[in-house]
This record gives structure tokens, sequence and C-alpha cells, in this order.
């Protein structure tokens, strides 16, 4: 599921990105490290959120 979701997230942008233009490589990297750096603050907080559970 996981995997999933960050695949839509990343082909709907690249869509997006195309229709306006201006795409650079620059731009390209700035965002998906800031996309990266979101999905690592979900998935890791649910894991975190799991571990509370499973070692109580």
């Amino acid at each position: 599921m996981m995997y999933r979701q960050m695949h839509l997230a990343s082909e709907g942008y690249l869509w997006e990105m195309t229709q306006q233009g201006g795409l650079t490589r620059q731009r390209l990297r700035q965002d998906f490290e800031q996309l990266l750096e979101f999905w690592k603050s979900v998935y890791y907080s649910e894991e975190k959120k799991h571990e509370c559970y499973t070692n109580q």
C-alpha cells in the first residue's frame, strides 16, 4: 500500500508539472526530496505507533 501511494503521488506530480511546463532537473530534485521527507514522516510515525501498541 505504501509503495502504491508513493507511486501515485509521484505520477500525479510529474503529470501536473509536465502540463504546466517549466520542469527543470533542479526543481524536480528539490520537489522529490520534499516529497520523500513527507513520506518518511508519515510512514515512520505510523511505524512508531505500531511499535508502541505491540510493546505493551
